[in-house]
């Protein structure tokens, strides 16, 4: 059951990271970020991206605490970079 939650949200923030991207005039490839160099706008987005994808994995593979663990990352770039206010992003999550 808390399955289908984490990939509506994951599905929710994918379209938010796309439509930002896309306001940056930025490619929407999910990218890792293997750098420990702190990452740009851009590359923060697109490996949100990249983990929005991990996320359903996680689901298929019943390891819900990393697929929240994922979530919430994603979730709190989304915040910080203004795309997504904390009542959005709880909304997506309670359905």
């Amino acid at each position: 059951m808390e399955s289908w939650k984490a990939e509506r949200a994951a599905q929710s923030a994918r379209r938010r990271i796309r439509a930002e991207l896309q306001r940056r005039g930025l490619p929407p490839d999910p990218q890792e970020c293997g750098s420990s160099d702190l990452p740009s706008p851009a590359q923060a987005l697109q490996h949100s991206l990249w983990l929005c994808d991990t996320i359903r994995e996680h689901v298929e593979m019943g390891e819900l605490d990393e697929a929240y663990n994922a979530l919430g990352f994603v979730q709190g770039i989304l915040w910080a970079m203004r795309c997504a206010d904390l009542h959005l992003l709880r909304s997506d999550l309670e359905g």
